[in-house]
């Protein structure tokens, strides 16, 4: 039996059911394939500690929901259908909820996805994200559907429909792991620190000397480059000297690339699909690594347990 809850999608009202609960998307974060978040930063969003807020992430989301009733159009089209957004509860656990994209008796569960270049290339050989995949399955544990319709689209003239089935298996499999993180949340445990999660030391101290280090070294670096232009301009000379420095004008030649021309481009993309990958790959030069330091804007709040 299925259970709608009578929701306006985007309203405060749904804003506020949607995170005191474990919707569709929270699915692929707690298995740990989002490419978006990790189990603890949902744990943090769940319990109102916020750890970190992603700007890039919202435009994406936000961008995403402005063509989903563009893309829900085509799909009614395709099928002859009205597909309307449709919220529900599981019938058993009220917290796994879902705000689907759209519903249908007969089609089931729809879910429309704005995908770039490489999942649209993926969607037309048949193979969607795993982590919209998990959305969909946690989607039919909810509803009881069983079939479903995932629409990837470009934003702009091109979509891919695939028709999804629910697997009795990964729903099971998946439910377990829901239900284990909702026990996390609940006994307020978070979940253990990844590789991929953010450290936040009880003592700052230390962190807060490095921010002012790359503060002043960057206002001290912008001061230096204007002086320079403006040493330059002034006296407007290849080669100055003086008060123990020197400047002089060092003029290079264009790198030239070679795979830009069109014929070398072609002949090496028609060889490259004859060689073997791991032949390929043996002349890749070695990986390197460094660190990137960013200066936050300020944020509503940060907590660490």
């Amino acid at each position: 039996m299925r259970h709608v809850v009578a929701l306006r999608q985007g309203s405060n009202e749904w804003i506020t059911w949607r995170n005191s609960g474990l919707g569709a998307s929270d699915a692929p974060v707690i298995e740990g394939i989002s490419p978006y978040k990790t189990t603890r930063d949902l744990y943090f969003e769940k319990t109102g500690e916020i750890v970190e807020e992603d700007e890039s992430n919202d435009f994406i989301f936000a961008k995403g929901h402005k063509i989903e009733a563009m893309v829900r159009a085509e799909f009614q089209k395709l099928v002859n259908a009205e597909i309307n957004p449709t919220c529900m509860v599981h019938p058993k656990y009220e917290f796994l909820r879902a705000s689907l994209d759209g519903f249908h008796p007969t089609h089931g569960v729809f879910e429309a996805k704005l995908i770039g270049a490489e999942d649209l290339k993926w969607a037309k050989e048949g193979v969607m994200p795993p982590h919209h995949y998990s959305q969909m399955q946690h989607q039919f544990n909810v509803s009881g559907c069983d079939v479903g319709q995932w629409y990837g689209h470009d934003g702009k003239k091109n979509g891919v429909l695939l028709p999804v089935r629910a697997s009795k298996k990964y729903i099971q499999e998946l439910e377990e792991k829901e239900l284990r993180f909702w026990e996390m949340i609940q006994k307020h445990e978070a979940p253990p620190l990844t590789e991929r999660d953010y450290l936040i030391p009880d003592d700052v101290s230390l962190l807060a000397k490095l921010r002012d280090a790359k503060e002043f070294a960057e206002n001290a670096q912008a001061a230096y480059e204007l002086m320079k232009e403006h040493v330059v301009n002034t006296y407007s000379h290849p080669k100055i000297r003086g008060a123990g420095i020197k400047l002089f004008r060092v003029q290079r030649q264009g790198a030239l690339s070679l795979a830009k021309v069109p014929e070398i481009a072609a002949a090496i993309k028609a060889k490259q699909a004859e060689l073997d990958e791991k032949y390929v790959e043996s002349f890749r030069s070695a990986g390197t690594e460094s660190w990137t330091i960013q200066i936050e804007k300020p944020k509503k709040a940060a907590q660490n347990v």
